[in-house]
């Protein structure tokens, strides 16, 4: 006789869930305003606004394609070591110990502490993981 229901109804995302209901109005929004002022500027961003775009875009698709053959973590170092080296200009005495820190700080936090299964490579299968 407990008050409590012991079985939960999944709900499907739509309007009437909490984001729906945030992101359609805003959509509807912000198209409406974009038709309006289509004439107006021509371009919709200019080139080096565009090109500072793909040269974080291009590294990040790479990354992701690089995460189902080298695990997320490999991927995640190599990373963030050509990030730094690249748009940073950092040495390698600040690049090598980040890019083996982060990884390795966010294998623990996922797969030790929360016990999250993150996408894994070669080398977490040959460290028995």
């Amino acid at each position: 006789m407990s008050p409590l229901k012991t079985s939960v109804r999944p709900r499907r995302a739509g309007p009437t869930t909490a984001p729906g209901a945030i992101v359609d109005p805003s959509a509807a929004v912000t198209l409406i305003v974009s038709l309006r002022r289509h004439g107006e500027s021509g371009a919709f961003v200019r080139w080096d606004q565009f090109r500072l775009v793909l040269q974080v875009l291009i590294p990040t698709a790479v990354f992701v394609f690089a995460i189902g053959y080298l695990g997320i973590y490999l991927a995640m170092a190599l990373f963030i070591a050509f990030f730094m080296w690249w748009q940073g200009g950092f040495s390698l005495v600040k690049i090598v110990p980040v890019a083996i820190f982060v990884p390795v700080a966010l294998f623990l936090m996922f797969e030790v502490w929360f016990l999250v299964p993150l996408p894994k490579g070669p080398i977490e299968q040959w460290l028995g993981f």
